[in-house]
């Protein structure tokens, strides 16, 4: 049976300790790339959760939701530092995950940090016609956490953590680490949904506008950020112009303001939040960004 977890008890001191050091690792150096930043945080958490590999899929609730809250939300982005952004072939199986009986149990959650243990559903569906078992099972892939953290109401962010092996399977302290991580990493989803396009409306941003997205933030003038770039000044200003289109914003100063209010949507359950871990309480807004 699959299960999601979403109570979080004890966890290590050292666990939480250095979930926070890899939040601060990843806030403090500035605005970087996207794909940068994720892939630091995928390999910080593959040993504490003792995976093998992970990935990050961003779903979105659309306007279109009926009664059945599963039928209302889609997956909108993923990313697997391991091979980089993969093409629409894959994007399709991604999709493929809506309709998979773990999945409809993560949406029926929706809201909270969680973590589901998908094990028997993918040994049953392994010899199965279900586009996203069998990828990935070509990608060797034999368990699986799922682990969910809300960013809005509409967006959440998905960590997926993979072992190769059938045995030995996740324990429940590999369970407890991950759903920490949801709560101690929550803020970051925020900070990663801005940098994707993904709070505003206005659309995502392509990988080059995320580009010229993080010159921008780091003060560059339109020349030095086209050169930085390899890119025509000109070209350079329509990429701009067509972020602040969809960030729906007017101006570098609004683009800054905005950039410095990583809450102003959704502050999300992790938000203020005092975790007892034994004889240490931890802050899990300290140190945010």
């Amino acid at each position: 049976m699959i299960e999601f977890v979403t109570e979080l008890e004890r966890v290590d001191p050292d666990s939480w300790l250095r979930l926070l050091e890899l939040r601060r690792a990843i806030v403090e150096p500035g605005v970087r790339k996207l794909e940068l930043e994720i892939a630091e945080a995928i390999d910080g958490l593959c040993p504490l959760v003792e995976a093998d590999a992970g990935a990050v899929v961003f779903t979105a609730r659309t306007a279109e939701a009926g009664d059945d809250m599963l039928e209302g939300w889609r997956p909108i982005w993923f990313h697997n530092p391991a091979v980089g952004r993969l093409g629409p072939w894959l994007n399709k199986a991604i999709r493929a995950l809506r309709w998979g009986k773990s999945t409809r149990l993560a949406f029926e959650s929706a809201g909270l940090p969680r973590v589901g243990y998908v094990h028997e559903e993918m040994a049953r569906a392994a010899g199965a016609d279900k586009s996203h078992f069998k990828i990935a099972k070509m990608f060797g892939v034999r368990q699986r956490l799922n682990c969910i953290t809300p960013v809005t109401k509409d967006l959440e962010l998905w960590f997926l953590f993979d072992r190769r092996t059938p045995e030995p399977r996740f324990e429940a302290a590999q369970v407890e680490r991950a759903l920490a991580a949801m709560h101690a990493l929550g803020p970051l989803g925020h900070r990663w949904g801005r940098m994707l396009g993904a709070l505003d409306g206005g659309g995502l941003l392509s990988p080059r506008e995320r580009d010229v997205l993080v010159t921008l933030l780091e003060g560059h003038s339109e020349k030095l950020g086209a050169d930085r770039l390899g890119l025509k000044e000109s070209s350079f200003h329509q990429h701009a112009v067509r972020v602040y289109r969809k960030l729906k914003v007017s101006s570098r100063g609004e683009l800054m303001a905005k950039w410095l209010t990583p809450r102003d949507v959704h502050d999300g359950p992790w938000s203020h939040a005092v975790v007892d871990i034994g004889e240490t309480s931890v802050d899990l807004d300290e140190g945010s960004s």
